[in-house]
C-alpha cells in the first residue's frame, strides 16, 4: 500500500462555498426565467466537479491521517448532510400537493423515485417525475458515492497514486464517450473530473501554480462565462451536449483549484475576495435547499392563480423570493441541526 503524498490540509475554502452559490443562481434562473441565461443548466455540471473535488480531498486527507477510510462514517456523514432537507421537501410538497387535490400518478412517481434517489433512471425511461424531475441530480451524485470511496480504498490499497490519477482520467474519457454514444444524460464525468482534479492536486501540488496562472485561470474563467450565458440547451441526444457539458466540467475545474487559498498574483486574491463576499457566501450555503425547493415552488406557484392575476414576470420574482425564503428556513431550522451532528464525525478538519 503506497502512501498519500503529504499534502497540507484543505482547510476552510470560503471561495468555494462561493462557487457553489454562482452555480445555483443560473441553475434558478434557467428553470423560473424560460431557460435563461441560456446555458444556466451548465450549473449543475459546476456542482457535480466541486463536490468530486471535495469528496475526494476529503477523503485523501482521512487516509492520509488515519491510514485508512471509514466508509460507515462517509456514508453516515453524506446521509446527514442531504436526507433531512430531501425528505422534508417532499414531505411537505407532497402533503400540500394532496390537501390540493393535485397529487396525481405523476407527482406520486416523482416523489418516490426521488425518496430512493433514482430520478435519473426513471427520466430515462420515460417516466413524467413532475415537480421533482430535477432530482435526477442527487441521484446520479448518491449513486456515484456509492461505489466511489470504495473504489478509492481499494486503488489505494493495491496502486500507487500516481496510476490511480491516470485511471480516473482514464475514466472520465470512458465515461464521456459511452454518454456521447448512448445519449445518456448520466454526467458522472463530471464528478469524475473534480476526482481527478483532487488527486492530481494532491500527486503534483505544483499544479495549482498552473491554475493560479492569471492566463490560464481567466481563460478558465472565460469558457465559463461564455458556455453559461450563450450556450442554450441542445437536447441530451446530442453529441454537442456531451462536448458542451465536458468542457465545461474541465474549466470547471481550473476555476476550484484557483480558487483556493494560496498562490496567485493580486488578480486572483482579486476574484477570490469576489467570490467570498457575503451574499454570494450566503446563497451558497442555501444553495442545497435552494435546489431542492425551487422547481415544487415553482410548480406550485403556476398552477394557482397567481400568474394570471400578477402577470408572467412577477409571478417569476415571487417564485425567485419564495424559494430563497424556503430554503433559508430550511439551512437554519432542518438542515443546520444535522450538520452539526455530521461535523462531530468528520476525520479531517476540512469541511
Amino acid at each position: 500500500m503506497e502512501a498519500v503524498p503529504k499534502q497540507p490540509l484543505l482547510g476552510h475554502q470560503p471561495g468555494l462555498e462561493g462557487l457553489r452559490g454562482l452555480a445555483i443562481v443560473p441553475v434558478v434562473f434557467f428553470h423560473v426565467f424560460d431557460r435563461h441565461p441560456k446555458g444556466g443548466w451548465l450549473g449543475v455540471d459546476l456542482f457535480f466537479v466541486l463536490s468530486g473535488f471535495l469528496i475526494t480531498t476529503l477523503l485523501l486527507e482521512e487516509h492520509e491521517r488515519h491510514g485508512t477510510i471509514s466508509l460507515r462514517a462517509f456514508y453516515l456523514r453524506r446521509a446527514l448532510r442531504l436526507l433531512p432537507a430531501l425528505w422534508a421537501m417532499l414531505a411537505v410538497t407532497v402533503t400540500a400537493l394532496a390537501a390540493a387535490g393535485m397529487l396525481g400518478s405523476a407527482e406520486a412517481s416523482g416523489a418516490i423515485a426521488g425518496f430512493t434517489y433514482t430520478s435519473n433512471f426513471a427520466g430515462e425511461f420515460g417516466v413524467d417525475l413532475s415537480y421533482f424531475r430535477h432530482l435526477w441530480s442527487l441521484a446520479i451524485e448518491e449513486q456515484f458515492y456509492f461505489a466511489w470511496p470504495l473504489l478509492l480504498i481499494l486503488s489505494l490499497r493495491h496502486l500507487k497514486v500516481r496510476t490511480v490519477a491516470i485511471l480516473t482520467c482514464c475514466l472520465v474519457v470512458s465515461v464521456t464517450l459511452v454518454r456521447a454514444v448512448a445519449f445518456l444524460d448520466m454526467r458522472f464525468d463530471s464528478i469524475l473530473i473534480g476526482c481527478a482534479a483532487s488527486l492530481a492536486l494532491c500527486l503534483e501540488p505544483q499544479i495549482r501554480r498552473v491554475a493560479t496562472t492569471p492566463g490560464v485561470f481567466f481563460a478558465a474563467v472565460g469558457v465559463l462565462l461564455f458556455l453559461g450565458l450563450t450556450v442554450g440547451w441542445t437536447g441530451r441526444e446530442s453529441g454537442l451536449f456531451v462536448l458542451i457539458s465536458a468542457s465545461f466540467s474541465l474549466a470547471a475545474a481550473v476555476v476550484v483549484v484557483g480558487a483556493l487559498d494560496g498562490t496567485g498574483g493580486a488578480l486572483l486574491r482579486l476574484a477570490r475576495r469576489l467570490l467570498t463576499v457575503t451574499p454570494l457566501l450566503f446563497v451558497g450555503r442555501i444553495s442545497y435547499a435552494l435546489y431542492l425547493w425551487h422547481l415544487p415552488i415553482q410548480g406550485l406557484v403556476n398552477e394557482s392563480s397567481l400568474p394570471a392575476t400578477m402577470g408572467t414576470q412577477p409571478s417569476r420574482l415571487l417564485i425567485v423570493i419564495l424559494s430563497v425564503a424556503v430554503a433559508t428556513c430550511s439551512y437554519f431550522f432542518v438542515e443546520k441541526p444535522f450538520l452539526r451532528q455530521k461535523r462531530r464525525l468528520a476525520r479531517t478538519p476540512s469541511i
